[in-house]
């Protein structure tokens, strides 16, 4: 009879923290269900992001504008399979600095960003940090990116792209 009592109480404890758990899944139902446009925006970004990171590099130009991109959008293609070629990215940690909307469906991202990779000539893996600003805007349904400016974050593995085509827009946004 006695061994029962001390069964008791890791029964109590498994049901507490089942309970625990469900209510962090529903925390993270809550906010994949935000569809404001500034949530839009950050989701374009992550999709990028993943794309980038897999190597993917049609998932990567479906989210960006081909026909509505401030730069050198040749170039930047070049430079983005570049990376791709060179370069094994290992992880992206990123922060969102500020969000600063320009027009009706027009939006700055500042992000603060840290990128861990593996160049092909390189034995050691390399880190880069920087805070860049990117342009996104809605095309159809979807918001694309549109321009970058600030410390290179895609296609830095291809030296025109650092020197011209990244830096051909404006650097201040416009409200």
């Amino acid at each position: 009879m006695r061994k029962h009592y001390f069964i008791i109480p890791f029964v109590l404890m498994g049901l507490f923290l089942t309970s625990l758990q469900a209510d962090n899944s529903y925390d993270n139902t809550t906010k994949a269900l935000n569809n404001s446009a500034e949530e839009n925006v950050r989701a374009s970004f992550r999709e990028l992001l993943k794309a980038y990171t897999d190597g993917d590099s049609m998932a990567f130009f479906d989210n960006v504008s081909e026909d509505n991109f401030q730069q050198d959008y040749i170039g930047f293609d070049d430079a983005i399979r570049e990376d791709f070629r060179m370069n094994s990215i290992l992880n992206i940690d990123y922060v969102f600095n500020q969000m600063v909307p320009s027009g009706k469906n027009k939006y700055f991202l500042f992000v603060q960003w840290e990128k861990l990779y593996q160049n092909i000539k390189a034995s050691q893996p390399q880190r880069k940090r920087g805070t860049s600003r990117f342009i996104f805007q809605k095309v159809n349904s979807n918001y694309k990116l549109i321009g970058m400016s600030g410390k290179i974050l895609f296609g830095d593995a291809r030296k025109e792209w650092k020197k011209d085509g990244h830096r051909r827009q404006s650097d201040t946004p416009r409200r």
